[in-house]
């Protein structure tokens, strides 16, 4: 995802790519995880010490109350300096079926570089800024 030149492309990426390419019944990304409800805390704090995706669909994991309105298969965590900052649910196929191990293997690996993509866009941001405060001390 070097290209990508803004988060909401990267969040484009992250959604739409994957439901076209897989024909997933839908896809989801929970940012801001401090406000979210307990079961999502926790998923994201298994997705931050597992370092995998974690499957979903057994029913272990109360997903409804994250506001995603199909049934969740799988979870994807983006790292940004190390922890979980966002993760990603992913649904069924449209015709029911899991995820296998091949796909849930290239959404850990879109993850991944969306998570690049996000620091290096971040880091981007801040040399802007960092250059216009110099720029304003030197008045």
């Amino acid at each position: 995802m070097a290209f990508a030149h803004s988060e909401a492309h990267v969040r484009t990426m992250l959604t739409k790519e994957p439901l076209r390419a897989f024909d997933l019944t839908g896809a989801r990304i929970i940012s801001g995880l401090a406000d979210e409800p307990d079961d999502v805390k926790t998923l994201a704090s298994c997705l931050e010490a597992r370092r995998a995706a974690v499957r979903v669909a057994d029913g272990q994991w109360n997903l409804r109350s994250a506001g995603a309105v199909f049934l969740p298969a799988v979870a994807v965590a983006i790292f940004s300096h190390g922890t979980v900052g966002s993760v990603v649910l992913y649904g069924l196929h449209k015709n029911g079926t899991d995820l296998d191990a091949d796909e849930i293997a290239l959404l850990e690996r879109l993850c991944g570089a969306a998570g690049s993509a996000l620091d290096r866009l971040e880091a981007a941001s801040l040399r802007h800024e960092i250059e216009m405060l110099r720029g304003m001390v030197r008045i």
